[in-house]
């Protein structure tokens, strides 16, 4: 009996890693961005040729940019 319920556990762990792989992870590496914005250039790309680690997150903000600036200067962002 114990051997059966190894054997689902074994099987459920290995069915959650390959749904979060296959679905959750891509999903999470792009939160956000667009499609356009996943494919450009970013800057500070042509310092590492090769990452081992790459997402690109985004957020849309209904605001013209000098209404953004003086909050991003405030969080010391510049």
């Amino acid at each position: 009996m114990l051997k059966i319920i190894g054997v689902v556990l074994a099987a459920l762990a290995a069915f959650a890693a390959v749904t979060y792989l296959r679905f959750i992870r891509p999903w999470q590496l792009r939160w956000g961005a667009t499609d356009e914005e996943v494919a450009r250039a970013m800057s500070g790309d042509e310092v590492v040729k090769s990452p081992t680690f790459n997402a690109t997150r985004g957020v849309t903000v209904q605001a013209r940019p000098e209404e953004i600036w003086p909050w991003l200067l405030q969080m010391g962002v510049t």
